[in-house]
Order: C-alpha cells, then structure tokens, then sequence
C-alpha cells in the first residue's frame, strides 16, 4: 500500500499490526515534518504530530522523500535509516509542450491555497514594499483560494492595492499554463514545503522563481541566475532584493525549460516501480 502523507500512513500501518496483514507499506511524506510541527496549532497538536509521525515513519517498511533535504530531516526520526528513497515531485500531465514561449507580461505571479502555511500575507507586505518603487508598474496576480482570502482583501484595500493586486480563484491545472507563462517570475514564501509543485510547473513554462532557501526543496530547484534566484534568510527585505535582482537580470527561457527536464513522467515513474 503506499500512502501519500503520514496520516494515512500512520492509519495503515496500524491496521497492519492490528489484523496481522502481511503486505508492504510505501510512505511518501508530502511536508517538512519539523515545520509541521513548529507551527502546530497548540500543546496538543504538536504532541499528536510527533506521534503520529513517529510511529507512521518507523512502521513503513519503505519511505519516499521528495528531496534530499527531507530524506535528511526525515533520518533523525528513524531507527532503521536505510530505508529512504528519494523521489522529487513529477511534472502534471495537464502541462503540454509549448513551441514558442509567449510574451512575457508585466505581472509577478503566486500560485496556491490562501492559507497560513502558504503565508500569502506575507506575500502582499513584499509586493506592498516593492511597489512604494514600482516605476514599472509591475501588477500582482495571485490564483488560489482559502482562509486567508479575507484578510488579504482587506489588506488590499487598506493599502490602497486594489488596482495593482488580483486575486483570481483556484482554476483547473490546463488554464493555469498561461498565466505561468506570461509572469515575470513566480513567488514562492511558504512557512515550509515537501517540494512545491508549482516551482515544477512554472520552471516548465519557461518563468524563474523566486524564494528563500530555508523553504523545503528550494536549494534543489533553483539555480541562481539560471533559473531563478533565491537566498537564505527568509525576511521581506531579502525577497524585496531578490526580487530586483530578478528583475533586471536576462534570463534564458529556452533555459529554465530545460532544468524542467528531470520532472518529467518518463523520469519519476520508473523510480516508484522499482520500489513497489
């Protein structure tokens, strides 16, 4: 059985050991578990985290990190420390080959669920900042929804952002192809991530990102000034300088296609039927 997040698997491996079932048991974990925890609701959450991550690890017979930076976080929760795979996201089928890279537009682009672990507010305190200077008169197009949306209005409208600032509902995968592919850049300022999909897909469609590499999977996506550039701290103002750096520096889109490469189907599958 593989399980795709460490609840499931936790469930799983119980119902194991409970009826004496004899099959394999393949954890894929999906988040950084330690930021998980760090930013745990309460006292009782956090300690039914660490339980239930302890035991779903420790119970799988094979565990899947999608990057070398989880399969190290992920070591200091096993007993058995062989057992870990390595095997980064795949690029969605839903993403088709484009000849020629559309004209790029004046827009910085985020994509994802308007939620605390996202931290879209943060998003809108960098664009807020960078546009007090924003001669270009760069927009903000964010795609998502969830609980955050509110407070992000009314900061919009507080900060008087309503026309530079658009915030478009969660569209299917197929139309979100064109909105990459215009974008100056995409953003990424999760509180934490396993190997964020969108970072894949952006790179796919030719736009470089922009993050901090304390996010997981961040150090293994971006190379500087080739695809993207990223930095360690993760503060507004090092957004707001990376972000000018971005700006007027020359990529390559033929290029940042190309470190797409290693996602594709034909690349990832294989390496879940060896393991299965």
């Amino acid at each position: 059985i593989l399980a795709f997040n460490n609840e499931t698997g936790f469930v799983v491996n119980i119902i194991k050991i409970l009826f004496i079932r004899k099959f394999k048991t393949v954890l894929r974990v999906n988040n950084s578990i330690k930021k998980k925890i760090k930013y745990s609701n309460n006292f009782y959450d956090t300690c039914f985290k660490k339980f239930y991550n302890y035991f779903s690890l420790n119970l799988s017979d094979t565990i899947i990190a999608q990057s070398k930076e989880m399969k190290n976080e992920i070591s200091e929760y096993l007993i058995n420390k062989q057992k870990i795979e390595v095997i980064n996201n795949l690029l969605s089928k839903n993403f088709k080959e484009n000849i020629f890279f559309k004209e790029k537009e004046k827009y910085l682009l985020f994509v994802g669920s308007l939620t605390r672990k996202k931290n879209p507010l943060m998003l809108l305190d960098i664009y807020n900042q960078f546009n007090k200077n924003n001669t270009k008169n760069i927009k903000l197009k964010i795609i998502g929804d969830g609980s955050e949306l509110e407070i992000m209005q009314n900061f919009i409208f507080l900060n008087n952002l309503e026309e530079n600032v658009e915030i478009i509902k969660a569209i299917p995968q197929v139309k979100l192809q064109k909105y990459y592919s215009k974008a100056l850049c995409l953003i990424i300022c999760s509180k934490y991530e396993g190997f964020p999909n969108v970072a894949i897909e952006s790179l796919f469609c030719g736009t470089p990102l922009l993050a901090s590499k304390c996010i997981g999977g961040i150090k293994e996506l971006i190379q500087d000034e080739i695809n993207g550039i990223s930095f360690e701290e993760y503060t507004i103002d090092s957004y707001l300088k990376g972000l000018n750096k971005l700006l007027n520096y020359d990529f390559n889109y033929i290029k940042i296609k190309e470190t797409s490469k290693r996602f594709r189907v034909d690349k990832i599958i294989p390496k879940y039927e060896n393991i299965l």
